[in-house]
């Protein structure tokens, strides 16, 4: 089972010990999935961590930073999307997470974003949440 995890899921499970996007990471480091990214993505997820909330409130630093920037972009498959794509207007760096999981032929797109929830499905490409994919792997549906 190929997925791409939003921004959201992959920051929210690098902070945290416990809780659906943790476990949703760690069934990838557990080889029970593979992780589809891209730099955009990966560049996101860097952005996202040296705000002052992260820098601050929990204590997120420059090393932390490049310690998660290295294992995404060794431990996952890293795809090179080829096509732009423009389907989410509302918040266009979504698109950047359907270019990836087009792009690596992903099964599911992983959120908490309600723009790319709202599209339930891009192709054949299910969106679901954090909690609905892990019923997905413990249950098969």
């Amino acid at each position: 089972m190929k997925a791409v995890f939003d921004t959201n899921v992959i920051v929210s499970g690098s902070i945290a010990r416990s809780g659906g996007p943790y476990e949703a990471l760690q069934a990838w480091r557990q080889g029970d999935i593979v992780l589809l990214t891209s730099e955009a993505i990966v560049d996101e997820v860097a952005d996202v961590l040296q705000r002052p909330f992260f820098r601050d409130k929990r204590h997120i630093d420059e090393t932390d930073i490049a310690g998660l920037r290295q294992v995404l972009l060794t431990d996952a498959v890293v795809v090179f999307p080829q096509k732009r794509l423009e389907v989410v207007e509302a918040d266009p760096d979504d698109n950047r997470i359907l270019e990836c999981a087009i792009e690596g032929g992903a099964d599911y797109i992983v959120s908490g974003d309600h723009h790319l929830l709202e599209l339930r499905r891009y192709e054949s490409i299910r969106i679901v949440t954090v909690r609905k994919f892990l019923t997905i792997l413990q249950f098969g549906h």
